[in-house]
């Protein structure tokens, strides 16, 4: 009779002890909601540069038509309509816009005192 008395004591002791509150599922779980939206907004942000350095499709497909417009003749009055047809009128600002970025560089590297 001791022998079941024991058994049935440890047996109501192991079930009195509450089991251990497992808090890692909710950190685990925020940290990768956490790393999702990181990844999300430098997905974004790498689509924002990316628009800026590069033009869109539309314009590319401009530039495109205009070099195919060109002719493949070697002759004079081709040549001459050729460069009749070509825009050179904006060419001075992009030349001007070039000008101006290579020197904001030129001072930012000279800031640098290497």
């Amino acid at each position: 009779m001791d022998n079941e008395n024991n058994t049935q004591e440890s047996y109501t002791e192991e079930s009195v002890i509450p089991p251990p509150e497992g808090t890692t599922g909710p950190v685990v779980g925020s940290i990768i909601v956490i790393v999702v939206l990181l990844l999300g907004g430098f997905y974004f942000w790498n689509e924002k540069v990316r628009d800026q350095i590069f033009p869109p499709i539309e314009s590319q497909a401009e530039v495109i038509e205009q070099i195919e417009s060109v002719s493949n003749s070697d002759e004079v009055a081709a040549i001459e309509a050729d460069i009749s047809s070509t825009d050179l009128d904006t060419l001075d600002e992009e030349l001007e816009t070039i000008t101006a970025e290579l020197d904001a560089e030129l001072a930012d590297l000279e800031d640098l005192d290497l």
